[in-house]
């Protein structure tokens, strides 16, 4: 940038360039101005080019490392990548998975919907599948993937019961990059019977 810039007599703005060099990470820059005593800060964010960006390793997060059954789980790391729990409250489950650990939440009198976002410290990744688990219900989800803040893709359905299994839901753009995913699950409660339904996610998979 320029150390200094010289307006005009009678104008109010001036326009100048900011040479910039291709970020890793979404990247904001504080830029600051200084005139007749009064100070001016503003942002400029520099975005990830997706064009010049390839995957080159595949990665599976199976939540090996929980070892608690049962325990609450906020965040949970692994391969450089980051899981939150956004809501409800997630719990760690060891006794059962595709295979076990896997990460679970719970529904009763009412549908509860389960999010989890996946993080990689900003750096970009792909989205390629998750597996994901109902005692009795339907599955209803949504996924959804953002790039510097950006949306990126939107993917949603409702899967059939799985009767207590897993099934694989995989990417329908497994080729756009981003820097964040949410996974989106809505939990109805039972209607069968009067306890809570299970419902829970393993195996995401990502490349990066």
């Amino acid at each position: 940038m320029p150390s200094t810039l010289t307006i005009p007599a009678g104008a109010t703005s001036a326009t100048f360039d900011v040479a910039t060099t291709r970020v890793a990470v979404t990247t904001d820059i504080a830029i600051t101005a200084q005139a007749g005593g009064v100070t001016q800060t503003a942002s400029l964010r520099l975005r990830i080019d997706p064009a010049g960006l390839r995957p080159s390793t595949n990665y599976t997060i199976g939540f090996s490392g929980l070892r608690d059954n049962r325990a609450a789980v906020s965040t949970y790391s692994e391969s450089g990548f980051t899981v939150s729990a956004v809501s409800p409250e997630w719990v760690g489950i060891t006794t059962f998975g595709n295979p076990g650990p896997f990460l679970q939440f719970s529904a009763s009198g009412g549908t509860v919907t389960g999010e989890v976002r996946i993080s990689s410290g900003g750096a970009p990744f792909w989205f390629r599948s998750f597996d994901v688990y109902s005692s009795v219900t339907r599955i209803p989800y949504v996924v959804e993937g953002s790039l510097s803040a950006e949306p990126a893709f939107t993917q949603l359905e409702v899967l059939g019961n799985t009767f207590g299994n897993f099934v694989r839901v995989s990417s329908r753009t497994p080729d756009l990059p981003v820097d964040a995913v949410l996974i989106r699950l809505s939990n109805p409660a039972p209607t069968t019977f009067s306890g809570t339904n299970p419902m829970g996610i393993d195996n995401i998979v990502l490349n990066r």
